[in-house]
């Protein structure tokens, strides 16, 4: 499965604040990690959906992300989302 990873700008849009919102709150922990690329940060499609389906919650958002994990599998294993290079 394929995730398409976006830009600090669509996450913004898809949030509706600004570019300066989603650092600080990238900063503070309140909206899910982003991956590393070199000088860019990049968060997956499906990580920002699920944030939003969620009420933007980040105690809702892991629930489900270790309900996700769950049901595919892969409870175990611990992911890190800023190394998508690797």
């Amino acid at each position: 499965m394929t995730d398409t990873l976006l830009t600090v700008r669509q996450v913004a849009q898809r949030l509706g604040v600004s570019q300066r919102s989603v650092w600080k709150m990238l900063a503070s922990g309140r909206i899910p990690q982003a991956a590393r690329l070199g000088r860019s940060r990049r968060w997956r499609e499906s990580d920002i959906a699920t944030f939003i389906r969620t009420g933007c919650d980040m105690g809702q958002f892991e629930a489900e992300r270790t309900a996700e994990r769950a049901m595919t599998g892969c409870e175990g294993q611990e992911t890190n989302r800023r190394d998508y290079a690797g």
